[in-house]
Formats: C-alpha cells, structure tokens, sequence
C-alpha cells in the first residue's frame, strides 16, 4: 500500500463549482422563461426543504464521523456508511440538498438540473477514484466492485427491500408517463400568459347559500359550453347517444357532457355535468384533462354556462370526494343547481371528484 495520500476535499470543490454553476444558469433561464414552476404552496415546499436539509446534514455528518478516524490512520474506509456507497457525501448534494434547493425555489428547471448533476459529479469522481486506486491498491479495486458509488445496492443488502422499491419506481413512472398530460396541468405552471382570475360575483351567505344578484337578460353568440375563468375552463356541452359507458365516453372525448337525466342550465333542478380528469396518452382528444384541477375550485368561485345564447352563472357551494354509487343525479331538489363531477385521483377511476353550487338569480 502506498503511504500517498489523495487530496483531503477530493473532487468536491470542481464538482461543486460546476453544481452550482449549473443551477445558477437552471434559474436564469427559468427567470427568462418565466418557468416551469412546480405548483407547491409555499409552506409546502419550505417543510419539503427542511425535511431533506435535515436527512442531508444527517448523512454527512455520519460520513465525516466514519471517515476521520480512517483518514488520519491512511487506511481506507469501507464501514459505517461506507459500507454502503463510497461517496456518502457525494449523494447527499446530488440525491438531497440538490432538490431541497429546487423544491424551496419551486423550479422545475432546477429538477433538471440534478439530473444533469449527477453525470457531472460521476465524471468528476473518477480522478479522485484513480488516486484511490494509487493509494490503496487491490484493497480499492475490490471494494469498488462491490460497492456502488452513490447509491446503495440494494439488492446485495436487502433483496425483499430492492424488489419492493424497483416495483414502486415502475409503477410510479408508468402511472405518471400514461396520465402525463394530466399531471404536467396540476404540476406545472408558466407565468407567462396566464389567465386573469374572474372576481367572485357575489358573496356566499352562512347557510352556504349564493345571495341573489339583478341580471340583465341579454344573449350571446357563443355555442353551449361551460366556462370556468378560474381554471382557463371554456369547452362546448354534449349530450351522449345513450346511457352506456362506451356511449359516455364517445361523448367525453367531444367536452363536458350533460349527464342523461339532467335538468338544463336555467331549469329547476339539477344541472349535472362530467368530464375527463386524465386519459391516457393513447385516447387522442383535446378534452381528455378538462376537469384535472377542478378540486381548485372553492366556494364563491363562478362557473358559467352558455346555454341557447344565455348565460347562467352559478357560484360554488360545496366541493367533496365520494364512492362512484353516490355520485348520482339528485331529483329532488326544488332549487337551481349545479353537479361537477369527474373521476379522482387523477388517472383513476377509484372515486369521483364533485363540485356542487347554485344559480346566481
């Protein structure tokens, strides 16, 4: 064994001048952009950063702990959490405060930029590898056989565990690829272009009832269609040939449809209308998300319909998650009403997403 001893810091002060190299041009050109945004709440993405900065910390305090005591002896680390991975720290700032930093800032361009890190940092290791090799001989060569180095190999240490999160990490990508127009609405946001929100017309009194309001009866030259300036919602009303599912679904992939048995915009009861949450990428129609971010909607929040050249404006009342068997047409009611239903979550049919509300007189 050779008594040289590799650089202290390793590759770590290039390959962290060209991480953060590489994230200061992420945000500029995000800054330009005006985008992608992650769509987080702020304190969201804040517990997110803490969450990650603390099991960051946590890591590489325990590699600089397993690792003084070897590096003062010149012998070569493979206990601790080097058992592991050979580069614990490494990890760290890749796998965690990399998209800590990128969840805090909400940039999707930062997101990338982890990925791209990660080939950096990979090519930026293998110097301080060759001087590992110099150093310690066969002993390196062979703990770099067995040893990955920046992520564990699970299957040597935990085949139960490798299979498990191997089959989530499938599934989550494939559940994700399928329904991506769904969720690149609901999770990406560009400032740029972005649709004045519509001011609610009226308040909602305590009962949970819409206060009445004068209108002036004037027509429209617009097709029948529901509008919803809120989630940039204008797509044309249909009705299905029949009550069947293939039916209902011809007429899905055509707008919004009135539900067989509903009532019509303007008449007492109940207008019920439906829509696509998520298709997968194979059913070609430009209605396949409409209803993707209806669980926006709150109550006070207008959606407006354009029936046979007149509008009907009905405020929301109620928002709720229910079973498919109770998510049906409600006969009884003596009132002007409003049903928004869709299937959720997004990309399944498990339960269904309503919005309800009442027509502004």
């Amino acid at each position: 064994m050779s008594e040289k001893k590799s650089p202290i810091l390793g590759c770590l002060p290039k390959a962290v001048f060209s991480n953060l190299g590489l994230g200061l041009l992420a945000l500029i050109i995000s800054a330009i952009a005006g985008g992608p945004k992650m769509v987080v709440e702020k304190q969201n993405s804040q517990i997110a950063f803490f969450v990650l900065l603390a099991i960051y910390l946590f890591v590489t305090f325990w590699a600089i702990f397993s690792l003084a005591p070897r590096r003062r002896e010149n012998q070569l680390q493979t206990q601790g959490i080097y058992k592991y991975v050979r580069h614990p720290m490494y990890s760290a700032i890749i796998f965690l405060l990399n998209p800590a930093l990128a969840i805090l800032l909400r940039s999707w361009f930062l997101i990338l930029g982890c990925i791209i890190n990660y080939f950096i940092w990979r090519s930026d290791v293998k110097d301080e590898e060759k001087q590992l090799i110099e150093q310690f001989g066969d002993q390196y060569l062979k703990y770099r056989k067995a040893t990955w180095p920046f992520f564990p190999n699970l299957f040597k240490f935990n085949k139960p565990i490798f299979f498990g999160v191997t089959a989530l990490a499938v599934f989550i990508v494939s559940f994700v690829t399928l329904n991506f127009p769904s969720f690149y609405l609901r999770e990406v946001d560009w400032e740029r272009g972005k649709p004045a929100e519509v001011a609610v017309k009226n308040p909602i009194s305590k009962t949970g009832t819409a206060l009445p309001q004068s209108q002036v009866r004037q027509k429209y030259d617009k097709q029948n269609s529901i509008v919803i300036g809120k989630l940039n919602i204008d797509v044309p009303l249909v009705f299905a040939a029949g009550n069947s599912q293939s039916q209902l679904n011809t007429a899905l992939n055509q707008g919004v449809v009135v539900y067989p048995g509903s009532k019509l915009p303007g008449e007492t009861g109940e207008v019920f209308l439906t829509g696509h949450s998520s298709t997968y990428l194979w059913n070609k129609t430009q209605y396949g998300q409409v209803f993707a971010l209806l669980d926006r909607l709150e109550p006070g929040d207008i959606v407006t319909i354009y029936w046979n050249q007149y509008k009907y404006d009905y405020q929301v009342t109620e928002q709720k998650v229910v079973t498919p068997d109770i998510a049906t047409l409600n006969s009884q009611t003596d009132k002007k009403t409003i049903t928004l239903m869709t299937c959720w979550p997004i990309g399944t049919a498990w339960k269904r997403l309503v919005i309800q509300g009442v027509l502004i007189d």
